[in-house]
């Protein structure tokens, strides 16, 4: 079996501050995605699933937004897997003061009882970055690619599987094609794919999102 490494990249589903939703959250800043966002993350866990080979190790790793962890959470019950938290995959949150991360709903409720709530194991990573409000463009840049760099350079698993926010999947997918990638429009659950080959590595979709409801 080739050892070589195949990437996910996606964006977390329709969230509920945005869109109309009866599911209530407690932090303003941090909601909780809609009920059509619930059917896109397991619309999306479903995709992946049928395009990584039998056999496979998996690393799942999300941004530590509720609406990332929960669409993560689709992923890691039909994998069975832990999601872990990884705040420098994270994107700014506005609202929430000069370390936007404290704010968020794990801290208010406490790690067990978001896992209750998402119905997955989490980990909380010793985090490669933590990024600061406001932060500007060059820096929130070198952030990711640092934190991309380094968890792809220490990743053990056979497959790593990111959720995160818009902007992140633009700059992993640029990383990823090696040249600027920009989204025009919106789409819940963009999914960008790519897989290392002896040459390098070979991207095969770039934030689609044909897989899930829109």
């Amino acid at each position: 079996m080739s050892n070589k490494k195949l990437y996910f990249v996606l964006r977390h589903g329709e969230r509920g501050d945005r869109h109309a939703t009866t599911r209530e959250f407690p932090v303003n800043f941090d909601p909780t995605l809609t009920e059509k966002g619930l059917i896109q993350a397991q619309q999306s866990a479903q995709k992946i699933y049928s395009l990584i080979p039998s056999g496979k190790t998996v690393h799942l790793v999300s941004s530590p937004t509720l609406r990332c962890i929960e669409t993560a959470a689709a992923i890691a019950s039909l994998f069975n897997i832990p999601i872990h938290i990884e705040e420098g995959f994270g994107a700014l949150v506005a609202g929430l003061g000069n370390s936007p991360f404290d704010g968020l709903t794990h801290n208010l409720w406490g790690i067990e009882e978001v896992e209750k709530f998402c119905g997955a194991k989490i980990i909380m990573n010793n985090h490669l970055a933590r990024p600061t409000f406001p932060e500007p463009d060059e820096i929130y840049k070198r952030r990711i690619q640092y934190v991309w760099d380094t968890y792809t350079e220490i990743l053990q698993e056979d497959v790593l599987i990111i959720v995160s926010h818009m902007i992140v999947v633009q700059s992993l997918t640029s990383i990823l094609l090696n040249t600027d990638f920009l989204v025009s429009e919106e789409g819940y659950c963009r999914l960008t794919i790519a897989e290392e080959t002896d040459e390098g590595v070979n991207v095969l979709q770039t934030a689609d999102y044909s897989h899930a409801t829109q």
